[in-house]
């Protein structure tokens, strides 16, 4: 059977779609090769600001001093006439023990003290008739109206009231102590506030007795909180760098947009080790007029190194180092989009930004981040839809 032979006009149409087809793909390869692939950057814009570089630590906040009130005396705690947060002044009455052996005692010694007095009233009237009897004696004796041994008598007599005498005027001074000794007991039953200062903290409760023969018990303690002492603690590598009188300030957590500043008073000499670590304690005073500072509170503490004001600065995520050590570069954003990668001369940093001394201008955009690249163009498969079609 002969072959069917196709009509002139349906091959014609067919040759047509072949060519249309094949421009379309050489268009597509056309299109797909043009398209553009371009990264994309992150910038920032070169601006004018501070630098800090600091060593950074951490810390708590001290009272730059405190007294601990006790009992002198042993006894009952009868009264406490303070309350923790309470501010005192020098004198004030804080605390009172049971006075009444106290009271006794005093009591005592007045009533040895009177009668020792008693005492040398008595001897002392004796000594003057001792002495009176022995003058006479003596003159007796000058006239031959009486025996020398008599004589001798009358002045033994008198030196023996005159030792009489002056031992009694050695226990009257040792029962004048006893009597203040007496008194000031009495007197530390009433505990008295030794300085102006907050209680922070009251270690004794009333009714509760206090033995005072050893140690003197603990009752309260007064903080002077009106000015705070920083302690930091500084690491080894970092605590040759600090300098008395250097510039410091700190930050605690529920402020941390709030600077306290001051100045380092005082490197401690004994390290304290921790996890292996050796730390040194650092520290340094600021006011407190409003009490807004508090015991133990954490700062974190930036002791100044250096400080530069109103200079170039971009962020240290710009810097590139220079090839086979060569200075340091940044990428810099031209007008037209393209990345150029600059040679700059760079001063002071600290943990985020860095001052450019040379090679950049304020406002030019450096590259911080970024560079991935995003591609543009026809989609693939044209050409595979218009095979299709010819199907």
């Amino acid at each position: 059977m002969a072959a069917k032979r196709r009509s002139p006009w349906k091959m014609t149409i067919a040759a047509v779609l072949v060519t249309a087809a094949l421009a379309g793909g050489v268009g597509y390869g056309i299109l797909g090769a043009g398209a553009r692939e371009t990264p994309a950057y992150e910038t920032r814009p070169a601006a004018r600001g501070d630098i800090l570089s600091t060593i950074t630590s951490s810390g708590t906040l001290q009272p730059i001093s405190f007294v601990d009130v006790g009992a002198q005396v042993s006894g009952q705690l009868k009264k406490l006439h303070v309350a923790e947060g309470d501010w005192v002044k020098e004198g004030d009455l804080l605390a009172e023990i049971d006075g009444r052996v106290a009271q006794s005692r005093l009591l005592e010694a007045e009533a040895t003290l009177d009668n020792l007095g008693a005492q040398f009233a008595a001897k002392q009237a004796e000594m003057t008739l001792a002495k009176q009897q022995q003058d006479r004696a003596r003159k007796l004796l000058a006239q031959d109206a009486i025996a020398r041994e008599e004589v001798d008598i009358a002045v033994s007599s008198y030196k023996v009231s005159e030792a009489t005498l002056k031992a009694l005027e050695a226990q009257i001074r040792q029962a004048e102590a006893s009597l203040q000794t007496a008194r000031a007991n009495l007197d530390y039953t009433r505990i008295l506030a030794p300085r102006d200062g907050v209680v922070v903290s009251i270690t004794a409760q009333e009714g509760q007795t206090l033995n005072a023969n050893n140690t003197a018990p603990l009752i309260l303690r007064i903080s002077n909180l009106e000015t705070m002492t920083v302690v930091s603690q500084v690491s080894e590598a970092d605590v040759s760098r600090l300098k008395v009188g250097q510039a410091a300030y700190f930050t605690v957590l529920g402020q941390p947009d709030k600077r306290w500043e001051g100045a380092l008073r005082q490197v401690l000499p004994e390290p304290e080790i921790l996890n292996n670590v050796i730390f040194y304690n650092a520290l340094f005073d600021v006011p407190n007029p409003n009490g807004e500072l508090m015991t133990q509170m954490t700062a974190q503490v930036f002791f100044i190194q250096e400080k530069a004001e109103n200079v170039l600065t971009v962020p240290l995520s710009a810097v590139r180092a220079g090839r086979n050590g060569g200075g340091e570069r940044i990428r810099v954003m031209l007008p037209d989009g393209t990345v150029e990668m600059r040679p700059v001369t760079l001063g002071q940093r600290d943990e985020i930004n860095v001052v450019v001394l040379d090679g950049l201008k304020e406002g030019e955009r450096v590259v911080v981040g970024g560079g991935a690249v995003v591609s543009s163009g026809a989609p693939a498969g044209g050409g595979n839809r218009m095979m299709g079609m010819m199907r």
